[in-house]
């Protein structure tokens, strides 16, 4: 099913928030807790064992839905770049966002993604932004 993931992970990758949100305006929020060393794949569904996270699920509404899609396209996520050059100044998080269409699936973030002043830097942060409000007003 199209959707859009969104991951963002505290600095030293030991808590995650990892969200998954559908075409249909369901959301899965992941709340992670790593203290075991090893990295995982959340875009592919890897996941670490089930004590060192808890599942929430609910539903954003249409307008929030509509409003990412918007961003998405207007910001044209699909052509931006798939890591994005590390801040070389202390910054608290690491974002990546993941759309998949009936067509195509990209993923693009990285530690700081969207701080830098740069064009490409504020297309990422307009998405991150957009999908962040969603999540608050219905999560």
């Amino acid at each position: 099913m199209p959707g859009v993931s969104y991951l963002i992970s505290d600095r030293d990758y030991s808590h995650i928030e990892y969200y998954v949100i559908t075409s249909d305006h369901k959301v899965k929020q992941y709340s992670v807790d790593i203290n075991d060393g090893k990295t995982y794949d959340f875009f592919a569904g890897e996941l670490p064992p089930e004590d060192r996270y808890t599942v929430a699920e609910y539903e954003i509404d249409e307008l929030d839905w509509t409003s990412i899609v918007n961003v998405l396209t207007r910001v044209d996520f699909m052509t931006l770049l798939d890591e994005f050059p590390a801040l070389t100044k202390d910054c608290e998080s690491t974002y990546y966002i993941q759309v998949e269409t009936g067509d195509a699936v990209h993923k693009s973030g990285g530690y700081g993604a969207g701080f830098k002043k740069d064009p490409e830097s504020r297309r990422f942060s307009e998405a991150q932004q957009q999908i962040q409000r969603a999540l608050n007003r219905n999560g």
